[in-house]
């Protein structure tokens, strides 16, 4: 053992430690004595060889130093001052700076401390060339034009420690190279005492690869876990200038925990298609512009017996912004997309069947509207889309892994819809008539090399218009409950609609619903505190390091979905109106446990969740006065965190 402890009167001044046997325990113990003595102030703090410097970088220096005179001496708030100067100056031309080891002078009789700290800044450089230096390893070689363009400065300019950084992700971030090296050379063209000159070495990778293999995924923000066995093609470098082209089939289960809480909603897909993306086509400013689009057929089965046919052209434009920005990164898209429900008719006898008598038929009914305008639309019209969609997301990523996060966050504002250029043209505007907002936050914080804080929300809107002849296509309607939503429910089974519950007369035409059509709004949250067990070296290399991967995860949600989207009359209106009161009544809530194991693609995890409010029960809402509550236990497995 290790024990650090106060000062004790029984210990000599000059025993600053003991090492002694603890004969019960069987161990040595290890006593360091820490004298704290008197609290210390800084009465001043010196820098010395920044006279020099021009007046607006002098102007930049004050703006960066905190007001530290009469505060407690602190080591770190000190040198956070320092490294600040030292990064701004360090982006100002000064390659050779450093500073020396801060001197501090102390006042015995007035508790004082004097700080100074002497920088050596050396002459201020340009950076006057860069070259390029392939190491191809037999692989194409990227075009000159594509690659210096990825650079953050031009010749002539102040050397910027940042600038290079980003340039050398910039690099890397074209994924045709295994390593990027850049650094100063005078092999191409000489290094005078003012101006520096740069190589990068592009180390290539494998550019071509193909086969047959399983693959796992996840979406952005619902973050579902999709999975299934893929035939591919792919090459990093088709036309010389890093386009990726990616010609593709794959058998996939999307949502595949929500597979493991009722095999009956598994949503199959079969799809095969076309990737091709270009990382840079322009720069706007220090926004880079690059494009991607991916050409697919798809059948997906939405619920046993639906299932829906799409040829889909999206067309993705994303923009990299400054990495010093709240939100660093943006795209907007375009959706053209012709999809059709299959054998509609057959879909809709086989759900009536499941109607026990005449209101139940009706409500059946109610359900394939959405659908129904759509496929009246296709037969009627015979239109070269159905849908054609704009939108545009702001993205914020500071997470330090994208995996598992320790600190940062993630934000995501979204706007899509009916794209209003080819409105005037029906054939190509289609039958989708909506507009959607989505707003999705998460937070994480450190609390200790083994344990996090994580929060988030989520918030969304459906404005849906001519709601009796249009439709919005399932992948965009708000579903709540399961793996990474409202864990104390099953996935989609989470609604504010105990207004409606009583119109139906059979559960399985209910149930029918809940997964069939989605809902118009979204508002959810969770705060979660994660641990990860430390190494116990003592069980052994293997065991301890299985053990090191395992972590327990204790959580809270809270949320719900409402304006389920069957709720519209014969005039397309909502056939109820929810108030303020009801969205805060309609708030549900549950908390529980979860097991981790971390893989290199986000931990693998077991969720336990028992309901601590539920809006939707006529009797007893609260945990609290539920009989046999802790019984009603809600089993969620899946891959990565919640989010």
């Amino acid at each position: 053992d290790i024990v650090f402890g106060d000062w004790s009167s029984d210990v000599c001044s000059s025993d600053l430690y003991s090492f002694e046997p603890d004969y019960s325990r069987k161990i040595n113990v290890l006593n360091f004595y820490i004298i704290e003595d008197s609290l210390w102030t800084i009465s001043d703090i010196v820098y010395i060889g920044l006279d020099d410097l021009p007046e607006d970088l002098k102007y930049g220096i004050e703006a960066k130093k905190s007001n530290l005179i009469n505060t407690p001496f602190s080591e770190n708030n000190i040198l956070s001052d320092v490294n600040r100067i030292y990064s701004y100056l360090a982006d100002e031309g000064y390659y050779y700076l450093y500073y020396k080891t801060p001197t501090i002078t102390i006042d015995t009789l007035f508790y004082k401390d004097s700080v100074t700290i002497e920088f050596v800044t050396g002459k201020r450089q340009k950076i006057s060339y860069f070259n390029f230096v392939d190491s191809s390893r037999g692989q194409q070689i990227i075009g000159y034009d594509m690659v210096s363009r990825q650079l953050e400065f031009e010749m002539g300019d102040w050397y910027s420690y940042s600038k290079l950084n980003r340039t050398e992700y910039n690099l890397i971030s074209l994924g045709t190279f295994e390593r990027v090296l850049i650094d100063t050379s005078g092999v191409f063209h000489p290094i005078t005492d003012s101006t520096l000159s740069y190589v990068a070495t592009l180390e290539y990778r494998k550019q071509q690869e193909y086969g047959i293999s399983f693959f796992t995924n996840r979406t952005i923000i619902d973050n579902f876990w999709n999975a299934g066995i893929e035939a591919s093609y792919f090459h990093r470098n088709v036309f010389g200038a890093a386009q990726v082209f990616n010609p593709f089939a794959r058998i996939a289960i999307n949502n595949v925990s929500e597979a493991f809480e009722d095999w009956n909603k598994a949503q199959f897909e079969i799809l095969a298609g076309i990737n091709f993306s270009q990382p840079l086509i322009w720069t706007i400013d220090k926004a880079k512009v690059g494009g991607s689009a991916q050409l697919f057929i798809s059948q997906k089965t939405i619920n046993r017996d639906f299932k829906i046919n799409t040829v889909s052209l999206p067309v993705r434009f994303p923009i990299k912004f400054p990495s010093w920005t709240y939100f660093n990164s943006a795209s907007v898209d375009f959706s053209f997309e012709r999809q059709a429900p299959q054998d509609f008719d057959n879909a809709l006898q086989t759900a009536m069947k499941r109607a026990k008598n005449l209101k139940d038929s009706l409500e059946v009914q109610r359900m394939f509207w959405l659908y129904g305008n759509l496929d009246e639309f296709i037969k009627l019209e015979k239109p070269v889309l159905t849908s054609s969609l704009l939108g545009l997301s702001i993205l914020g990523d500071t997470r330090d892994n994208p995996f598992s996060p320790t600190n940062g966050y993630f934000a995501a504002i979204t706007v899509d819809g009916t794209n209003p250029i080819t409105m005037p043209i029906k054939s190509l505007a289609g039958v989708a008539s909506f507009l959607r907002l989505q707003f999705t936050h998460y937070w994480f914080w450190s609390l200790s090399p083994r344990s996090v804080f994580a929060a988030k929300v989520r918030a969304g809107h459906i404005f849906w218009f001519d709601r009796n002849k249009s439709y919005v296509p399932f992948e965009r309607q708000f579903f709540a409950g399961g793996a990474n939503s409202v864990r104390g429910w099953p996935s989609r089974r989470l609604r504010f609609d105990n207004k409606y519950f009583s119109e139906f007369q059979t559960d399985e035409v209910y149930n029918f619903g809940q997964d069939f059509i989605g809902n118009g709004s979204i508002l959810e949250g969770s705060f979660e505190l994660r641990y990860k067990l430390p190494r116990f070296s003592k069980l052994g290399n293997d065991l301890s390091e299985i053990i090191s991967q395992l972590g327990i995860t204790y959580f809270v949600d809270w949320g719900n979905a409402f304006q389920w989207l069957i709720l519209v009359d014969e005039n397309g209106d909502y056939i109820y109106n929810y108030s303020l009161e009801d969205y805060v009544k309609g708030m549900a809530i549950a908390a529980g446990l979860g097991l981790r194991y971390e893989t290199p693609v986000g931990p693998f995890r077991i969720d336990f969740a028992w309901r601590i409010y539920d809006p939707a029960a006529i009797n007893d809402k609260f945990i609290f006065t539920r009989p046999n509550a802790f019984n009603g236990v809600q089993f969620h497995i899946g891959l990565g965190h919640a989010f």
